[in-house]
């Protein structure tokens, strides 16, 4: 089916290619963000032409987002050491996406209030969005900075659980699925989420299960109720996703 844009989805989210989650329920989706502030901000209009090979080479070997065909940045790419924060719109989702982009650069207490800064300042535009955490690059956190994280998130609860869409955490690492499993079970997100193994089955799972807004929060009319109306997908031994 074609988008609200009338534009068919990516080639790589085909429908069904992911599973868990649900449908989002009702909401309009509306709202795009004006171009952000960050640092090291690459501010575009329309839709970008696509990277050459050799750009696309050289930022995939920093770990660095490319801003390829098809999306463009309201915000960022900033650069925070361990990561890049941004917020995408791309062809295909009706709702911007947070991504957070690992990098092979470890975890300083300064580099992780700031990286969680940014998430505010996103979150602060109160639009609605889906968040995917590629942590694929990123070294094993210590468990300080994972109970940081968690109190971030605890504290920012409502106001994650009133915009944000659905969540995806892309991974290849055994211990990093445990924890975060081990994270997803602590916090308990009401949205649809996914542990997946790369971007296209992120983007998969987002066009299937993440393209209409509403409310998650624990009060109102559009809240869902907890355990029934959403689900979380964590990864098996084998790397498929299972509903819990």
């Amino acid at each position: 089916p074609a988008t609200s844009s009338g534009q068919a989805p990516p080639a790589d989210g085909e429908q069904g290619g992911a599973e868990g989650g649900v449908d989002s329920g009702d909401g309009t989706g509306e709202g795009v963000a004006e171009g952000g502030t960050a640092k090291h901000e690459s501010p575009r209009s329309g839709r970008p032409a696509a990277a050459s090979p050799r750009g696309k080479e050289r930022k995939a070997a920093q770990g660095e987002p490319s801003c390829d065909e098809g999306f463009s940045f309201a915000y960022g790419p900033a650069n925070f050491g361990f990561c890049y924060v941004s917020l995408e719109e791309r062809e295909g989702l009706n709702l911007q996406r947070i991504r957070v982009d690992g990098r092979k650069v470890g975890f300083s207490d300064e580099s992780l209030r700031d990286a969680l800064a940014a998430m505010e300042e996103i979150m602060e535009r109160r639009v609605p969005v889906t968040v995917t955490y590629d942590v694929r690059n990123v070294p094993t956190p210590s468990m300080k900075h994972v109970r940081e994280g968690l109190k971030w998130a605890g504290e920012h609860k409502e106001l994650l659980d009133e915009y944000i869409q659905g969540i995806t955490v892309i991974l290849n690492s055994w211990v990093l699925t445990k924890l975060a499993n081990f994270v997803l079970s602590v916090l308990k997100p009401p949205q649809p989420t996914k542990i997946c193994r790369d971007e296209a089955e992120a983007i998969a799972f987002l066009w299937a299960k993440c393209q209409t807004a509403r409310s998650w929060g624990g009060s109102g009319k559009d809240a869902p109720r907890r355990g029934k109306t959403a689900s979380t997908v964590r990864a098996s031994p084998e790397g498929v996703g299972v509903g819990v």
